[in-house]
């Protein structure tokens, strides 16, 4: 039997999202620190000219609140997509990886994914 600690700590990070409602704004990655057993997140912040997005904005700007819970079916992106792709060069988010609620998703990319965004005008 395999242990998968990857579970574990994106439930961990769905009831903390659920609590903490003001993190609208924020992705997160994470990863599992086997030797001492413990879950290390990283909280990213979505800024536009230097502010952080209001709750409305967020709204219409993510589906989701973590990759495979959409919450906002109507808005305009997945979160994953605008931390990932809103940026002039590919961004390394190594070495977190992707958090998902979702039991079918087992590609938990750390690092390598495909950059076809860039300056947004």
């Amino acid at each position: 039997m395999s242990v998968r600690p990857v579970r574990f700590w994106q439930q961990l990070l769905r009831v903390s999202l659920l609590l903490l409602t003001s993190l609208s704004t924020a992705y997160f990655r994470g990863r599992f620190n086997y030797s001492l057993g413990t879950t290390d997140l990283r909280e990213y912040q979505f800024y536009f000219d230097g502010k952080r997005l209001d709750e409305g904005a967020a709204a219409e700007l993510f589906k989701d609140d973590m990759r495979g819970n959409i919450i906002h079916p109507d808005a305009l992106f997945e979160r994953d997509y605008v931390f990932k792709q809103f940026h002039a060069e590919k961004q390394d988010f190594s070495p977190y990886c992707d958090v998902s609620t979702d039991p079918s998703i087992d590609d938990f990319d750390c690092s390598d994914y495909t950059f076809t965004g860039g300056i947004f005008k």
